[in-house]
Parts: C-alpha cells; structure tokens; sequence
C-alpha cells in the first residue's frame, strides 16, 4: 500500500494476511513496542511495524483485522480488539528512544489512517 504522504513496503500478500474484521468499522489505532522487526512478526501479524529507521512496513491489509492485539475490556464490553483496531507495531529496544525519523513516520501514517477511517484523536490507544 502507497498513501500520497508516506511511503509503505509490504511484507508479504497483507491483502490474504490476517482475518475479516466481520463487518465491524475501525474504530481504534492502538501502538505498541515491539523489539521483533516486521519478519519477526509473521506469526501473530499487525496492521503495521514501524522499524527504528522510520520504514513502514504493510503485513495486514486495513480491511482486514491483523492478529497482535487480542482480547480486552473496552466501552465496557469484551472486543476482539483487532477486529475493531489498525494495530500498529513500533520497533524499540530496551532502553533506546524513538528517533525522530520513526516519529515522524508514526506520525504520518496515523494521520493517514485517521483519514481514511474518519477516526480523531480519541482513538488513538497506546498499550
């Protein structure tokens, strides 16, 4: 996938990746930290993997749920969070800071993404 503002690499088919969101919207971007780079992260795959250098990579389509997230309690009810999520994995060792490339990249793609979901800043999750 190639958005106007920012550049994505795709890792694999992400458009077969994942599973159906069954019918339900997006409604959430929810980051997390991930040592693993975007390869690494073949076997429970999120939406996307932002490395240290500020590279995107694409493994699950946005129509389809990706599988990094699970289960959780939210607006007081159990979801299966990726099916109403854009998961999106940040590469960060132990005790390093995000660099300013990959901030920038993180910031790119979420102004992308609430775009095109219609999403504002409430939905924007980190765990």
């Amino acid at each position: 996938m190639s958005d106007d503002a920012v550049d994505v690499e795709n890792v694999g088919t992400p458009e077969k990746a994942g599973e159906t969101r069954e019918g339900k919207s997006v409604t959430l971007i929810v980051l997390a930290d991930t040592a693993a780079s975007a390869d690494g992260l073949a076997g429970a795959p999120p939406n996307y993997h932002i490395d240290t250098m500020g590279t995107i990579s694409q493994l699950v389509d946005e129509a389809r749920a990706g599988d990094a997230l699970g289960l959780a309690i939210y607006n007081s009810r159990r979801h299966n969070i990726n099916r109403i999520a854009v998961s999106i994995m940040l590469q960060r060792y132990e005790g390093i800071d995000y660099g300013d490339d990959q901030l920038t990249a993180l910031s790119r793609l979420i102004a992308g993404v609430m775009a095109r979901h219609g999403l504002g800043d409430d939905a924007l999750v980190r765990i």
